[in-house]
């Protein structure tokens, strides 16, 4: 885990050689949206360059696009840290662990941001050795461009010509711009490094990226990472969980009929139960609860990042019984090789597959859409956040505008 290290400023082991000092490398980031620094005021954001800086310290983050909203935006990220040395046995290496952070730093601020973003290649690493008499190669090494890596982005997606009798109207499906506040962005990554629970929250924030990555071309795929991540988030939120004893019971009706069968006392058939239940881990039930819990009531109005039928969407009232529908396909699709419906695909462009439509389009689904479930997971992990950094008052990214824009 180089990120938590280096946000709680722990050095790096170092190499044992005095030649090896600080580097300095640069990297090119791709983020499937547009992002400016929202604490500056103006009228228009794409017109000063003060609000391309996003971030000063622990990491330098700016907006190097041109024009401001190209697309994917085009972000550089700079930091500096020392060479680390790992020992297996009577084996060694020493390396920069900058991929790996930047990595991590990428999934996080993708959970956080709710857009994805990906690095896409390394433009600079810049040594300070102790000794001049190298040749600048070694102190300001030119980082290789070609062949220009592949990197996963969402698609730009059509906007919609709406035609009146007497104007015409352009509808954008691209999402909305994202506020980034430099100071709050700050706060989280400071205090989620010395989080006791870091290391989860950060593997949960994996998971997602990968997931947001997948969501257009494997849906099936993504859902099973944002169900992975609803998880490994529970197990933070609901550490100490355990049903009462009343659904303990319930959930071992079948140990308990056979306790009586065997002519045991009822009283003895319970107390079998809980025991029995002792190794449980609950993990459908946190999941559920999880989400029940954390979810903001914003998955239920409009989503300005994906489109969503509203017949793709449960109902509030139905929620808790979708949710337990979602992690029973889950365990089918893993260990039985059952199929979630085509109609999961829906919602991550305004344009549709008429193979993926259900076959009565205006009837309600069991599965909900993946766009819809990523909210949900999104909305419950970014207010877990918050309350395990102490930050609930001033989330670092706040999208622009709650509907398609004209």
């Amino acid at each position: 885990m180089y990120l938590l290290k280096f946000l709680n400023g722990t050095k790096f082991s170092g190499a044992e050689s005095s030649i090896l000092r600080t580097t300095t490398v640069e990297y090119r980031l791709a983020c499937s949206a547009e992002f400016f620094n929202s604490t500056v005021i103006g009228a228009d954001w794409r017109k000063s360059d003060v609000t391309r800086i996003l971030l000063e310290t622990p990491f330098e983050l700016f907006v190097v696009s041109m024009p401001f909203d190209g697309y994917p935006q085009e972000l550089a990220l700079r930091f500096a840290l020392d060479y680390t040395t790992e020992k297996s046995g009577n084996a060694q290496s020493t390396f920069l662990p900058d991929e790996e952070i930047v990595d991590d730093l990428c999934a996080l601020l993708t959970l956080l941001a709710r857009r994805l973003i990906a690095p896409v290649v390394k433009t600079k690493e810049q040594a300070d050795y102790q000794h001049q008499t190298f040749s600048s190669f070694f102190c300001d090494r030119p980082m290789p461009l070609l062949p220009m890596p592949q990197f996963p982005a969402w698609r730009r997606r059509p906007a919609s010509i709406m035609i009146g009798l007497h104007d015409q109207r352009v509808m954008s499906y691209d999402p909305p711009p994202v506020g980034v506040d430099p100071e709050a962005l700050r706060g989280v990554l400071t205090a989620l490094a010395s989080n006791k629970n870091a290391e989860v929250l950060l593997n949960a924030a994996r998971l997602y990226k990968t997931g947001m990555e997948l969501i257009e071309s494997r849906p099936d795929i993504s859902y099973q990472l944002l169900i992975s991540t609803a998880e490994s988030l529970s197990n933070v939120a609901l550490a100490d969980y355990r049903p009462d004893e009343a659904e303990i019971i319930e959930s071992k009706r079948r140990l308990v009929e056979y306790v009586e069968k065997c002519a045991l006392s009822e009283e003895m058939a319970r107390s079998i139960a809980l025991e029995a239940s002792k190794g449980d881990r609950w993990t459908k039930k946190k999941f559920r609860q999880f989400l029940s819990t954390y979810s903001s009531d914003d998955i239920w109005e409009e989503d300005p990042l994906f489109v969503v039928p509203e017949n793709l969407r449960p109902k509030r009232e139905d929620f808790d019984r979708t949710l337990g529908r979602i992690y029973n396909l889950r365990s089918r699709n893993l260990h039985a090789g059952s199929a979630f419906p085509r109609s999961i695909r829906i919602g991550t462009s305004p344009l549709y597959s008429v193979r993926d439509l259900p076959i009565d389009f205006l009837a309600k689904v069991d599965i909900p859409a993946v766009a819809w479930f990523e909210k949900v997971v999104s909305s419950a992990a970014q207010r877990l956040i918050a309350e395990e950094t102490g930050t609930k008052s001033a989330m670092p990214f706040q999208s622009i505008g709650g509907s398609r824009r004209h």
